[in-house]
C-alpha cells in the first residue's frame, strides 16, 4: 500500500525512475558480450578401453564394471555412467559442479592404474579424457557432386578440403563425417630386425596420390606410433567376396607376392 502512494504522490519522479531503467537497459543489451562457447568446465570425464575382438557382454563384465568400481568411489563424483560395444567401453564419469576436473581426472588415472593388473591381458592401454566444450565442432562444410560418386567425394573431402581448412589461423581440427571411405585393410607383416610392422592397402580415385599416402600414413602414425607402408591402389583393385566384403587374408597374400598394382611407388 504505501509503494502505491509512494508513487502517486511522486509521479515525475518515479516516471524519471522508469525512463532511466529503460534506457540504461536497452544500452546494457546492445554492450552485452555473446559468446558461442563460453568459458565453463563441464566436469565431465571419459574412459575408454579397447578390447579387440571382445563381445560386448565380456567387455561389460571384465572390463567397464571392475573400471566402474573402481572410479565411483573418487572425490567428488555424482554419478557414473558407463556402455560397452563390440570391442570396446566407455565409463563416463560426472563430478560434483564446482569440483576440479584436472584434479579429478588425475584422481581417475592413479584409480585406473591400481586395478591395471587385474584387467585382461588383451586390452590396450585405457585412455582418460575430460570433457571440452571447444572440441564441438563451430562450423560445418557441407560437399555435393552430380558427377562424383560417394568414395570420390570421401576423397575430395579428406585429402584436399579437410587439409586446406585446418592451415587456416586458429583451427584445431578438421574432421570428415557423413560419408563411408573408400575401402581400406589394415595388417601386420615382418619388418626388419623381426620388428612388426603396419601396412595399410587402401583404394583411391586421387589424382595425386603424394598427399593420400602422406594423410594416411600420418593417421597411422597418430594411431599406434609408428611408420606405416602406404599402398594405393585403383578401385576395385581389392579383393572381395560375392557380398562385397573384402578379404583381408587374400589382400595380404597378394601383398606379399607382389600382386598389387600400385598406382604410384
Amino acid at each position: 500500500m504505501w509503494l502505491t502512494l509512494l508513487a502517486l504522490r511522486n509521479r515525475i519522479g518515479i516516471l524519471m525512475l522508469s525512463l532511466a531503467m529503460v534506457v540504461l537497459g536497452a544500452t546494457s543489451l546492445n554492450r552485452l558480450p555473446v559468446d558461442l562457447f563460453p568459458n565453463i568446465q563441464v566436469p565431465v570425464a571419459f574412459v575408454g578401453v579397447i578390447y579387440k575382438g571382445a563381445p560386448p557382454l565380456d567387455i561389460e563384465q571384465s572390463v567397464v564394471y571392475p573400471i566402474e568400481k573402481a572410479v565411483s568411489s573418487a572425490s567428488n563424483v555424482e554419478h557414473v555412467e558407463s556402455f560397452a560395444k563390440q570391442g570396446i567401453g566407455a565409463v563416463q564419469i560426472w563430478f560434483n559442479w564446482g569440483a576440479d576436473i584436472n584434479v579429478g581426472q588425475m584422481e581417475v588415472m592413479q584409480r585406473i592404474t591400481q586395478i591395471l593388473n587385474s584387467l585382461p591381458p588383451g586390452i590396450l592401454q585405457p585412455f582418460i579424457v575430460k570433457f571440452d566444450v571447444s572440441n564441438i565442432p563451430v562450423s560445418f562444410v557441407t560437399v555435393s557432386s552430380d558427377d562424383l560418386d560417394e568414395r570420390a567425394l570421401y576423397d575430395l573431402a579428406f585429402n584436399t578440403i579437410a587439409p586446406q581448412i585446418e592451415q587456416i589461423a586458429n583451427v584445431a581440427a578438421a574432421t570428415v563425417e557423413g560419408v563411408r571411405a573408400g575401402n581400406v585393410i589394415a595388417f601386420g607383416t615382418p619388418g626388419r630386425r623381426g620388428r612388426e610392422r603396419v601396412v595399410v592397402v587402401a583404394e583411391t580415385r586421387a589424382d595425386d596420390v603424394e598427399p593420400v599416402r602422406g594423410a594416411v600414413a600420418g593417421r597411422v602414425h597418430d594411431a599406434v606410433g609408428v611408420p606405416a607402408e602406404v599402398v594405393l591402389v585403383a578401385p576395385g583393385s581389392l579383393p572381395k567376396t560375392s557380398s562385397g566384403k573384402l578379404q583381408r587374408s587374400l589382400c595380404k597374400t597378394q601383398y606379399q607376392s607382389d600382386l598389387l598394382q600400385p598406382v604410384a611407388r
